[in-house]
């Protein structure tokens, strides 16, 4: 089995949301935001998963940054033109689809092949994926435009990383 390594170590500071990064809360989180976009499929045939799955994972790290002073997953987040994006997100994807937890390919299709385990996260950490999802399941559309209004992403350069201190 191949190993790969992923660029989202390094100290715990201002890029990680003051936490070390997780796999397994990662892995919840994409699990979590993959099923109830996987319920939406149903509805909608235009949903673009890993697109729409990145931004959820950032704003639902940066709605506990604010109600918590840290990330849920420590994940690193990285300027693109379609707003921010997990650092190495593809390798990440690949990781999850190796381990069989999604179905990953063609950055197109992120499909939930596992449930999640709610004992990996806190109560607060739950709660605030709840909360995010609860923010954008009705503009799922203008999600992107959403980010782009994040002063976080605003100011960073193109391909950078994104300080959570301009979130707070």
């Amino acid at each position: 089995k191949r190993q790969v390594l992923i660029l989202q170590g390094g100290p715990n500071d201002e890029y990680s949301g003051w936490r070390p990064f997780s796999f397994p809360k990662f892995q919840q989180c994409v699990l979590f935001f993959a099923e109830k976009l996987h319920g939406l499929k149903r509805q909608r045939e235009d949903i673009h998963f890993p697109l729409l799955t990145n931004k959820l994972l950032w704003f639902a790290d940066v709605n506990h940054v604010k109600r918590h002073e840290t990330s849920i997953t420590g994940l690193r987040y990285a300027r693109i033109q379609n707003g921010p994006v997990p650092n190495d997100y593809v390798a990440l994807c690949r990781q999850l689809h190796e381990r069989r937890i999604v179905e990953y390919s063609n950055r197109q299709v992120l499909r939930p092949l596992a449930r999640v385990d709610p004992t990996v996260l806190t109560v607060e950490e739950l709660e605030t994926l709840a909360r995010t999802w609860t923010q954008f399941k009705g503009k799922l559309d203008v999600i992107v435009d959403e980010a782009h209004k994040e002063k976080a992403w605003r100011e960073t350069p193109h391909a950078r990383l994104i300080s959570f201190k301009k979130v707070i």
